[in-house]
């Protein structure tokens, strides 16, 4: 069935969150479909944003909406928000919506990949991006909570030869193969890679021990827009460190130990937290990790994740030792000098494991066979009994 796709305009936008509220509810964790002054900033700025929607063309109803943030900045774009009403389910118009942004976004000849997260509560969602040549890239267990926990899926579709580019990685841990294999088979791509015992890696360079008290007092200063300037302020200048597309911070994390700044993103609602930067590299905390992660489940975060380059072995292995978990790889994420590189998801749960209402198509099956397996090695496994 043919649907006639037109951009959202200001007028449109009560229409807009009735169809959020109606299939979501008012539990909706993405502010884009949710916030009314969001959402009306988001169809007026036509740059960074693409809004479709579908018309009932008797009524004028609209019963289909997505949503595709554009970064011309590291040329990356992210589609969300799809959804469809009840009503006009099972016709093609999500597939159909998902189809008319990829083309979209690729005609602009600007923008490498696209991604997507998708729910796990059934299946439907990520059907209808793998039917528009999206490939599962991992899974992230535990993710969010509202009613219950959910996890999410990360899938990605890309530029045509983008993968010329790809940076050669000589070496990662030891952890990571089994992710990057799977990953470089779903994306028809093969890299030679020497495997490093993460064990062996060494403690991260340029650490020496502290004298005098060496326990951490972490601070939370959660103030969306003192810490977006200071943000501004401190990385202006250091964009690598500062690498986290579409994700904003909105929580300063302090400590004197190593006069640690750390910059994350919480959202209150659904309990998720993503580390986006630190003015010094994060294995600085050294042992103390552990009571930040211990501080933070106070404050009421369940989920953490990072992005870290895939040949930083330091960080990778430091994180590692502190029970985060590789849940996703993005290959060619970023140019960098002509080159295209990969970043690594890493995870860390901090409740435990519930799968019971987990639903997925099959391409996602072997994401949580290695997460499920890279768990039980770090918890489960490495338990010692005397």
């Amino acid at each position: 069935m043919d649907f006639k796709i037109e951009r959202a305009s200001s007028i449109d936008v009560n229409q807009l969150l009735s169809l959020y509220i109606s299939i979501y509810g008012r539990d909706y964790p993405l502010e884009l479909g949710s916030n009314r002054q969001k959402m009306l900033e988001c169809i007026n700025d036509q740059e960074h944003i693409l809004m479709p929607v579908i018309r009932d063309q008797k009524s004028g109803t609209i019963f289909a909406a997505a949503i595709a943030e554009l970064d011309f900045k590291y040329n990356i774009a992210k589609i969300s928000g799809v959804v469809v009403h009840r009503s006009h389910r099972g016709k093609g118009a999500a597939s159909q919506l998902i189809s008319y942004l990829k083309e979209q976004i690729f005609s602009l000849n600007q923008i490498n990949s696209i991604y997507t997260t998708t729910r796990t509560v059934t299946v439907a969602s990520q059907q209808m991006f793998l039917k528009n040549s999206f490939v599962p890239l991992g899974i992230f267990p535990n993710a969010r909570k509202i009613k219950n926990y959910e996890s999410l899926t990360l899938m990605g579709v890309f530029r045509e030869n983008v993968f010329e580019s790809r940076r050669v990685v000589e070496s990662i841990p030891d952890f990571l193969f089994p992710l990057l294999d799977t990953v470089n088979q779903v994306t028809d791509q093969q890299i030679n890679v020497e495997k490093i015992d993460y064990k062996e890696a060494g403690r991260p360079k340029g650490q020496e021990d502290i004298d005098g008290d060496s326990s951490a007092h972490f601070e939370f200063i959660y103030a969306p827009r003192f810490v977006k300037r200071r943000f501004a302020q401190i990385f202006e200048a250091d964009q690598d460190k500062s690498f986290y597309p579409f994700h904003h911070p909105n929580l300063l994390i302090t400590s004197e130990y190593r006069e640690m700044e750390i910059y994350a993103s919480f959202n209150k609602k659904d309990h998720y937290c993503v580390l986006i930067a630190a003015n010094h590299p994060i294995s600085h905390l050294d042992d103390q990790l552990k009571e930040l992660l211990f501080s933070m489940k106070d404050l009421g975060i369940y989920y953490i994740e990072t992005l870290v380059r895939m040949d930083n072995v330091e960080t990778l292995c430091y994180l590692y030792d502190n029970l985060f978990i590789p849940a996703a790889i993005y290959p060619v994420m970023r140019e960098i000098k002509g080159e295209m590189v990969d970043y690594v998801l890493m995870t860390k749960t901090m409740v435990p494991l519930d799968f019971s209402e987990l639903s997925i198509t099959t391409p996602f099956k072997p994401f949580v066979d290695q997460y499920v397996h890279q768990w039980l090695r770090r918890n489960i496994d490495s338990l010692t009994v005397q």
